[in-house]
């Protein structure tokens, strides 16, 4: 049976036509998997523990003990935003000091007080592990009389609800050296360093956010 030459030449360019074509043509990927690349691609961004975790801390109200000549041996309460609020303590206080009794006798003395602080504070970085700040306020020990302090206050994070509390600085009593006096009934001793007027002490102490 002889083939029509027409169909023949259609059939011959339909077979070398539709090859090309094929080839020629780019895949165009579905719905679903243009949403699976796009997923793929585009991961949700890294969470970052650190600051989250920090962010979380509960730092407006803190109290535990506190040792040392700074506070005193006793206790202490932080009331307050992070970067700024009010830190109250109290406790014992040794107060040590050189006397002297002209013109041969010096002799290094102490007495027993107690003592209670009211002070601000002003912290740098308050959501970081380490926090730096410093502190100044009032003081009345139950021997020098009214005065003031301040220093470094210095507290290190661990966990959500604790930080070491530390902190170091002078204590000034402007009558400090009179009350001393009329206490050991010696209106004409003399002090050297530390005397009651000047003296300087660290601390350290826990603090517990509830």
């Amino acid at each position: 049976m002889l083939l029509n030459p027409r169909l023949a030449m259609t059939l011959a360019l339909g077979w070398w036509i539709l090859p090309s074509t094929a080839e020629a043509q780019p895949l165009t990927p579905t719905s679903a998997q243009s949403r699976d690349a796009e997923q793929t691609a585009d991961p949700a961004d890294p969470l970052e523990p650190t600051a989250q975790t920090a962010s979380r801390r509960q730092r407006y109200l803190g109290f535990g003990p506190r040792l040392g000549l700074f506070w005193g041996f006793g206790a202490g309460l932080r009331v307050g935003a992070p970067q700024l609020g009010l830190d109250l303590s109290g406790g014992y206080v040794p107060v040590t000091l050189f006397n002297y009794r002209w013109p041969t006798d010096l002799s290094l003395d102490g007495a027993h007080t107690g003592q209670l602080n009211v002070a601000a504070y002003l912290s740098f970085r308050p959501m970081s592990q380490i926090v730096v700040g410093l502190t100044s306020g009032y003081r009345y020990n139950s021997l020098l009389g009214h005065g003031f302090g301040f220093g470094i206050d210095t507290h290190v994070n661990f966990g959500k609800k604790f930080a070491l509390h530390m902190a170091a600085g002078p204590a000034i009593f402007p009558t400090g050296d009179d009350h001393y006096r009329r206490e050991m009934d010696e209106p004409d001793l003399g002090f050297g360093f530390p005397r009651p007027a000047f003296q300087f002490g660290t601390g350290t102490g826990l603090l517990y956010f509830p």
